[in-house]
């Protein structure tokens, strides 16, 4: 079965130069794959032997991994590239475990095979500099266990030595009193709703300590040898435990009684919980050479993982997994990692394969917010569209449709009025509410409460910073005449009287105040009145939605969609193994002609009404000399980025507004300068910048140096990098920085930040915009509570004026 896959590729405007973005759909088939982790050419050898993996539970793009005769190494980028972090330390070779802080993820510990020293290392800085823990174990530390609850206390087991445990961080350590064999597999587990609760797995046994590893009793798996015990992380009397013959076994009580789940494995090594669904379960088995069995249904039903992606010899023989307490990591997100004798592999976890009645949907963005008054980024938007209905709805074309209401103000029937006040100008609206609709937890919606609520507790109080109040500004008055109709008086002309006003529940948002809602959980899992609810947001993972079974109209077709965010560097090997379903933003040009290559995946093109572009702070020191800024235009070489970063399939605007489907408001004059090297070297001699030696210009004996800042799109460092290079052309020194989403659009371009700044903004398909963008009013300020969204801080009175009446008369011929 072929599921359709969209992937937005953002096919946009650079100084408002490219137009029509395209959107890329993927339909993609159904098998899950291993990504190879360790290729040689990452910084990681290939076939190198992984004897341990963790991955840091706060960041999973930061990983480490011991080797067996290479140290530890460290990636920050999810895998995509490695370095080595214990170098030139002589001893820190053979590593046979790693544990990392689960509170402070820069302290890792790495247990080490040497006999005859302290075979404990540690590092507080992420692995910049690594110390022996001098009292720690003389014997091959094979099993190092932090406490989840009290990060200071630590266990570990030394070959043929014994179980310790210290209780400051690793300088003291206690033997405890529980005999060792020699025996390198043994499991040590801490209840993570219990820190004096221990379990000790070995030779067959499992032990359990009541106080902290002081004094232990015999726990049996019935007759047979176990291998591995976790404990349940909501319940400590739930327990797994993995056998030498007969699978994995669940208790209900503490370890007194077991029951032996359906899992076929002869020989069960490490069981590992997956943190973002304790349902979904994971287990070795180490006969079958290290094929991983998975259940998603808290081990009733087990099934054996996809091996495809492996390479085939290391599934013929029994030595694919080389450690088999160690070598199986999973991250935040519920994604696997595996540590095997030929290399680190990966692979997305059980949450995300998709079923036939759930959409799994993934960006490069995790939204700062899912509610629209506080957030104006694309992939918050895509979530807001199903969740939150609006008086009035706008289609893809931009016809617009009643929703909450069932009319759409309009002149011919006389529901909008135009009409004057000794000379001012004043206008009507008149709303026909839908009856009998309720919020999506249940509360029925008061229309003059929750609109009032809308307009003048959230959008017009000036408690919500950085917040569009057009057009509800204008509004004179807001009448009742009964529940369900609403007439709206305006004190000024605007063309978007008939879009209907915000509504939000207020009984919901009244549990805070209105300065507390954004730093309240209340906008995790908002109340909204659309087709889906949200079911949960988990930081740095997903966001699902869910039917609202109170939604007015008919229930959504899909049970389900999870919206995750990946890196570039990730997303197109997820596409390629089949995890989502559909893509936006994530691939740029070239990674989705690969996509095109895949058996299964088809890319599609549609256009769409975002547009890149560069925003100029012309308030900067360098930048408010309006030769420069021109400078910079005739410098870009807009035709050959095109081609360079999207392969020309991008295209070049020449207008500061979209208007895609509407033609009549469109200058057909129009036009930006032409790349012109000698103009651009003219103006900037004239600004006082002079050329020198060096290739780069000087004024004063400074350089001139600007910063040009962008997301971690990987397209958008393509364009940077494009961009440097021809600005340096004409000796401009480009410095880029890529900051995460939710920092450049929540800060850094609110507060105007930056020099050079580049992004996308949405545009309206029919209608002239930009007031918020161009107008000198929306210039966001401190005084102001950064309100607005005219960064670039343009302030123009031909342009105010023009812009105004563009954006405010009824009139089309006058707009």
């Amino acid at each position: 079965m072929k599921k359709t896959v969209a992937v937005l590729l953002t096919i946009f405007m650079l100084l408002s130069f490219f137009h029509g973005a395209l959107r890329e759909n993927v339909v993609k088939g159904e098998t899950v794959v291993w990504k190879e982790l360790s290729t040689g050419s990452n910084g990681l050898m290939k076939d190198v032997e992984i004897t341990s993996v963790v991955v840091d539970p706060k960041n999973s793009d930061v990983i480490y991994v011991g080797t067996g005769f290479y140290g530890v190494y460290k990636s920050e980028d999810g895998g995509a590239s490695w370095k080595a972090i214990s170098s030139g330390i002589q001893e820190m070779t053979n590593v046979l475990t790693l544990a990392i802080d689960p509170k402070n993820t820069n302290v890792v510990y790495a247990g080490l095979f040497n006999f005859g020293r302290p075979r404990i290392y540690k590092t507080e800085d992420g692995g910049k500099a690594w110390k022996v823990l001098g009292n720690s174990p003389n014997y091959p530390v094979f099993t190092i266990t932090i406490d989840p609850n009290n990060t200071s206390v630590i266990y570990a087991y030394a070959l043929s030595d014994g179980f310790y445990r210290s209780d400051d961080g690793g300088l003291n350590w206690k033997k405890l009193s529980l005999n060792a064999y020699f025996y390198n597999f043994s499991c040590i587990t801490v209840d993570p709703n219990n820190s004096n609760i221990v379990y000790i797995v070995q030779y067959g046994a499992i032990y359990k300590s009541e106080d902290k590893g002081e004094h232990f009793t015999e726990l049996r798996v019935e007759n047979y040898a176990a291998m591995s015990v976790v404990v349940d992380l909501n319940n400590s009397n739930v327990l797994y435990a993995s056998t030498d013959g007969s699978g994995v076994f669940k208790s209900v009580d503490g370890g007194k009684s077991w029951t032996q789940t359906s899992l076929n494995i002869a020989n069960a090594g490490r069981i590992s919980i997956n943190p973002t669904n304790p349902n979904v379960m994971y287990a070795l088995d180490n006969v079958r050479g290290g094929v991983i069995a998975e259940t998603s249904d808290a081990w009733k039903n087990w099934k054996y993982t996809d091996l495809t992606g492996l390479p085939k010899d290391m599934t013929k023989d029994k030595t694919l997994v080389k450690g088999p307490l160690c070598s199986l990591a999973v991250d935040s997100k519920g994604n696997l990692f595996l540590g095997t004798a030929k290399g680190l592999f990966y692979k997305q976890g059980e949450t995300l394969v998709p079923s036939s009645n759930r959409l799994i949907f993934v960006t490069t963005q995790e939204p700062d917010y899912i509610v629209s008054f506080l957030t104006y980024m694309m992939v918050s938007q895509q979530i807001i569209g199903a969740t939150e209905a609006r008086l009035i709805g706008e289609k893809p074309d931009g016809s617009l449709y009643p929703d909450l209401s069932t009319n759409v103000p309009n002149f011919s029937d006389g529901s909008w009025k135009v009409y004057q006040v000794n000379g001012k100008n004043y206008m009507q609206t008149t709303y026909y509410l839908r009856k009998g609709v309720k919020w999506s937890d249940g509360v029925p919606i008061d229309y003059q409460q929750d609109i009032k609520f809308a307009v003048y507790d959230i959008y017009l109080s000036g408690k919500i910073p950085d917040l569009y109040t057009d057009p509800y500004d204008k509004i004179e008055k807001i009448e009742f005449p009964d529940p369900y109709t609403m007439v709206v008086t305006w004190n000024a002309l605007t063309p978007d009287a008939n879009l209907g006003l915000p509504i939000f529940p207020k009984h919901y948002y009244n549990q805070v105040s209105v300065d507390k809602i954004a730093s309240s959980n209340l906008v995790n899992t908002p109340v909204h009145a659309g087709p889906y609810k949200v079911k949960e947001w988990v930081e740095g993972n997903h966001i699902s939605i869910v039917p609202n079974p109170y939604y007015y109209g008919n229930q959504p077709k899909l049970a389900e969609i999870v919206f995750k965010w990946l890196s570039s560097s990730t997303a197109l090997s997820n596409i390629i193994s089949g995890d989502v379903d559909i893509t936006c933003g994530c691939l740029g040009i070239s990674e989705a002609n690969q996509a095109r290559n895949v058996p299964g995946v088809t890319v599609q093109f549609v256009p769409s009404t975002f547009w890149e572009h560069l925003e100029i702070n012309t308030t900067d020191p360098i930048l408010s000399d309006v030769r420069v800024r021109k400078a910079i235009a005739y410098g870009i070489d807009y035709n050959d980025l095109n081609n360079r970063v999207f392969s020309g399939s991008r295209f070049i605007s020449h207008l500061t507004y979209l208007g895609l489907l509407n033609s009549f408001y469109r200058n057909s004059n129009a036009t930006l300068p032409d790349y012109n090297l000698s103009m651009a070297n003219t103006l900037l001699d004239d600004s006082g910048w002079k050329m020198g030696s060096d290739g780069y210009r000087y004024k004063d004996g400074k350089k001139l140096t600007l910063e040009l800042s962008t997301t971690t799109r990987q397209d958008r460092k393509d364009e940077a990098v494009v961009l440097q290079a021809q600005l340096k052309k004409i000796g401009i020194d480009i410095q880029t920085k890529f900051l995460s989403a939710s920092y450049f659009f929540g800060t850094y371009t609110t507060h105007r930040m930056f020099q050079l700044a580049m992004f996308a903004w949405g545009g309206d398909p029919l209608d002239p915009g930009g007031f918020t963008l161009y107008h000198s009013s929306q210039i966001p300020t401190e005084a102001n509570g950064w309100q607005g969204q005219n960064y670039p801080g343009i302030s123009d009175p031909t342009l105010d004026d023009a812009i105004y009446k563009a954006t405010h008369e009824v009139d089309p011929y006058v707009r």
